[in-house]
């Protein structure tokens, strides 16, 4: 047993040892609007980080998401994980003819999708929260605090099923509302994909990495993965998740690559 735990830490001394320094992070992701949640990490790490989605967004078209039956005015909360679910719940919203109750409830996944329901709403008269912590377990919690009834969660054709899962152990009444579609982007072969560290934070991105990058060496950057759904993904792919989130001790990805930074970028 000595010998055994002797081999792994000497093993993991020779990965930080040899492992190369960062310098380029893609995210697969459009960059966030307001605070870029990467921005210690470039001030601190002197890193590059590039934002660029590996998977399309389309929303449904009306006829569709009528077909879902889905009326959005039976809902006295709404729960958005990013700023594309809150355009197209207002899309739809609009299109519908739907004038949405002021006293609805606005739970969102961070400070910056709550602050961009300013394009929609006005922030000051609604009851809105958010993770500060960018995580499901803290919104949860807020959510237990303020006893939601009827939840809709705006999703893609791909539902965090983990975050459901959640909220159904937790005995929040949530429906899944799919409003868009993910379709895989494909990349340029024209275009250098010379980067140290990929962010995924979808399975779809999961998908839509081994798609594009079959032939480039995992071992050739470090993946970093959000959720449980996402990394299982990865892993069903062959991938070495080297970064994941959330865990107890990193209950966001950002957490998770800066603890990771902290010891390889000596």
């Amino acid at each position: 047993m000595i010998c055994k735990k002797k081999c792994t830490f000497a093993w993991s001394l020779f990965q930080l040892l040899n492992m190369k320094k960062i310098e380029k992070i893609f995210v697969s992701q459009a960059q966030p609007t307001g605070k870029n949640p990467f921005a210690n990490l470039i001030k601190q790490y002197g890193v590059q980080v590039d934002f660029v989605p590996l998977v399309h967004i389309e929303p449904l078209s009306v006829s569709e998401f009528r077909a879902t039956r889905i009326n959005l005015l039976d809902y006295s909360s709404v729960i958005f994980t990013s700023t594309l679910a809150i355009d197209y719940y207002f899309h739809f919203s609009k299109e519908l003819r739907l004038t949405i109750p002021i006293t609805t409830h606005y739970y969102c996944m961070s400070e910056a999708i709550a602050y961009y329901l300013q394009k929609y709403i006005e922030y000051r008269k609604r009851k809105i929260f958010f993770s500060e912590q960018h995580n499901f377990d803290e919104l949860i919690t807020i959510m237990q605090q303020n006893h939601p009834e009827k939840c809709l969660l705006v999703c893609s054709d791909s539902p965090n099923t983990q975050l459901l899962e959640a909220l159904s152990k937790h005995k929040i009444d949530t429906t899944p509302a799919t409003m868009y579609h993910s379709i895989n982007v494909k990349w340029d072969k024209e275009k250098l994909f010379d980067y140290d560290m990929v962010v995924i934070f979808t399975p779809a991105a999961a998908t839509a990495l081994k798609q594009n990058f079959s032939r480039l060496p995992s071992t050739k950057y470090v993946i970093a993965a959000m959720g449980t759904n996402t990394i299982q993904a990865l892993e069903n792919y062959k991938y070495k998740v080297q970064i994941k989130a959330p865990t107890k001790d990193c209950p966001s990805i950002f957490t998770a690559i800066e603890k990771f930074l902290e010891k390889t970028q000596k």
